[in-house]
Protein backbone atom coordinates (compact mmCIF):
# COMPACT_ATOMS: atom_id res chain seq x y z
CA UNK A 1 0.00 0.00 0.00
CA UNK A 2 0.84 3.72 -0.76
CA UNK A 3 1.95 5.92 1.81
CA UNK A 4 -1.03 7.60 2.44
CA UNK A 5 -3.36 5.52 1.19
CA UNK A 6 -5.72 4.37 3.92
CA UNK A 7 -7.49 0.47 3.68
CA UNK A 8 -11.34 1.06 3.91
CA UNK A 9 -11.20 -1.66 6.48
CA UNK A 10 -8.85 0.27 8.63
CA UNK A 11 -10.69 0.93 11.88
CA UNK A 12 -9.78 4.48 12.17
CA UNK A 13 -11.42 5.17 8.42
CA UNK A 14 -14.38 3.17 9.69
CA UNK A 15 -15.00 4.96 12.90
CA UNK A 16 -14.91 8.60 11.23
CA UNK A 17 -17.56 7.63 8.54
CA UNK A 18 -19.21 6.15 11.04
CA UNK A 19 -19.03 9.28 13.42
CA UNK A 20 -19.95 11.45 10.83
CA UNK A 21 -23.47 9.28 10.18
CA UNK A 22 -24.23 9.46 13.88
CA UNK A 23 -23.85 12.85 14.27
CA UNK A 24 -26.07 13.48 10.74
CA UNK A 25 -29.40 10.79 12.28
CA UNK A 26 -28.76 12.19 16.34
CA UNK A 27 -29.35 16.09 14.52
CA UNK A 28 -32.45 14.75 12.53
CA UNK A 29 -33.92 12.98 15.28
CA UNK A 30 -33.41 15.49 17.60
CA UNK A 31 -34.96 17.96 15.60
CA UNK A 32 -38.00 16.03 14.61
CA UNK A 33 -38.65 15.29 18.00
CA UNK A 34 -39.07 18.91 18.39
CA UNK A 35 -40.54 19.79 15.90
CA UNK A 36 -42.86 17.07 14.00
CA UNK A 37 -42.16 18.53 10.87
CA UNK A 38 -42.29 15.31 7.95
CA UNK A 39 -45.38 15.87 7.05
CA UNK A 40 -45.48 19.46 6.64
CA UNK A 41 -42.65 19.16 4.33
CA UNK A 42 -44.16 20.32 0.64
CA UNK A 43 -46.21 23.18 2.87
CA UNK A 44 -42.90 24.77 4.39
CA UNK A 45 -41.02 26.79 2.79
CA UNK A 46 -37.25 27.82 3.44
CA UNK A 47 -37.97 31.14 5.67
CA UNK A 48 -40.44 29.00 7.58
CA UNK A 49 -37.56 25.44 8.00
CA UNK A 50 -34.35 28.32 8.79
CA UNK A 51 -36.23 29.35 11.71
CA UNK A 52 -37.26 26.44 13.70
CA UNK A 53 -33.66 25.78 12.62
CA UNK A 54 -32.47 28.63 14.73
CA UNK A 55 -35.06 27.62 17.46
CA UNK A 56 -33.70 23.94 17.29
CA UNK A 57 -30.13 25.49 17.10
CA UNK A 58 -30.78 27.52 20.52
CA UNK A 59 -31.58 24.52 22.55
CA UNK A 60 -29.00 22.32 21.22
CA UNK A 61 -26.46 24.67 21.82
CA UNK A 62 -27.31 26.58 24.81
CA UNK A 63 -24.98 26.99 26.96
CA UNK A 64 -22.11 26.85 24.69
CA UNK A 65 -18.82 28.18 26.03
CA UNK A 66 -17.48 31.01 24.14
CA UNK A 67 -20.23 31.53 21.96
CA UNK A 68 -20.52 35.50 22.64
CA UNK A 69 -17.39 35.31 20.48
CA UNK A 70 -19.39 33.69 17.19
CA UNK A 71 -20.55 37.12 15.64
CA UNK A 72 -24.39 36.28 13.51
CA UNK A 73 -22.35 35.74 10.28
CA UNK A 74 -21.00 33.12 11.75
CA UNK A 75 -24.27 31.88 13.62
CA UNK A 76 -26.33 31.96 9.96
CA UNK A 77 -23.13 29.58 8.56
CA UNK A 78 -24.36 27.49 11.55
CA UNK A 79 -28.03 27.59 11.03
CA UNK A 80 -27.38 26.64 7.12
CA UNK A 81 -24.99 23.59 8.00
CA UNK A 82 -27.43 22.43 10.89
CA UNK A 83 -30.01 22.75 7.86
CA UNK A 84 -28.29 21.18 5.37
CA UNK A 85 -27.74 18.17 7.42
CA UNK A 86 -31.14 17.31 8.78
CA UNK A 87 -32.46 17.72 5.19
CA UNK A 88 -29.82 15.73 3.81
CA UNK A 89 -31.80 12.42 3.34
CA UNK A 90 -34.44 14.26 1.76
CA UNK A 91 -32.18 15.33 -1.04
CA UNK A 92 -33.86 13.87 -3.81
CA UNK A 93 -37.70 14.63 -2.71
CA UNK A 94 -39.48 16.69 -4.59
CA UNK A 95 -40.02 19.31 -1.92
CA UNK A 96 -39.66 23.03 -2.21
CA UNK A 97 -37.57 23.64 0.34
CA UNK A 98 -35.30 20.87 -0.16
CA UNK A 99 -34.60 22.33 -3.50
CA UNK A 100 -32.83 25.51 -2.15
CA UNK A 101 -30.52 23.41 -0.52
CA UNK A 102 -27.06 22.67 -1.67
CA UNK A 103 -26.16 19.00 -0.21
CA UNK A 104 -22.46 18.32 -2.20
CA UNK A 105 -20.70 18.35 0.69
CA UNK A 106 -22.83 16.35 2.99
CA UNK A 107 -23.80 13.80 0.51
CA UNK A 108 -19.88 13.31 -0.67
CA UNK A 109 -18.46 12.77 2.81
CA UNK A 110 -21.01 10.67 3.82
CA UNK A 111 -21.51 8.49 0.53
CA UNK A 112 -17.92 8.65 -0.70
CA UNK A 113 -15.84 8.97 2.37
CA UNK A 114 -12.14 9.67 1.37
CA UNK A 115 -9.84 12.82 2.96
CA UNK A 116 -10.44 14.87 0.06
CA UNK A 117 -14.50 14.87 0.77
CA UNK A 118 -13.95 14.82 4.94
CA UNK A 119 -11.49 18.12 4.39
CA UNK A 120 -14.32 19.79 1.69
CA UNK A 121 -17.26 18.76 4.59
CA UNK A 122 -15.01 20.40 7.52
CA UNK A 123 -13.63 23.21 5.67
CA UNK A 124 -17.33 25.53 6.48
CA UNK A 125 -17.33 26.81 9.95
CA UNK A 126 -20.72 25.35 10.61
CA UNK A 127 -19.39 21.90 9.32
CA UNK A 128 -17.07 21.90 11.82
CA UNK A 129 -18.76 23.49 14.67
CA UNK A 130 -21.55 20.71 14.22
CA UNK A 131 -19.05 17.61 14.60
CA UNK A 132 -17.31 19.03 17.08
CA UNK A 133 -20.50 20.02 19.17
CA UNK A 134 -21.72 16.40 18.59
CA UNK A 135 -18.84 14.53 19.10
CA UNK A 136 -17.87 16.37 22.41
CA UNK A 137 -21.31 16.92 23.86
CA UNK A 138 -23.43 13.84 22.78
CA UNK A 139 -20.87 11.60 20.50
CA UNK A 140 -19.15 10.20 23.21
CA UNK A 141 -21.91 9.43 25.56
CA UNK A 142 -22.93 7.37 21.80
CA UNK A 143 -20.50 5.49 21.57
CA UNK A 144 -20.60 3.89 24.91
CA UNK A 145 -24.03 2.94 24.89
Amino acid sequence: MREGTQKTTEFKYLLERKALRIMRRYYKEQFEKMFKYKNKMKEISRQEFMTMVQKFAKVEFNPFPHSEQLTEGKWEDIYLNLAIVILCDRYNKPEPVVKEFDFTLIRNVLNKYNTKNLTSFMRPLGNAFLYAHFFLSKGLVLSKS
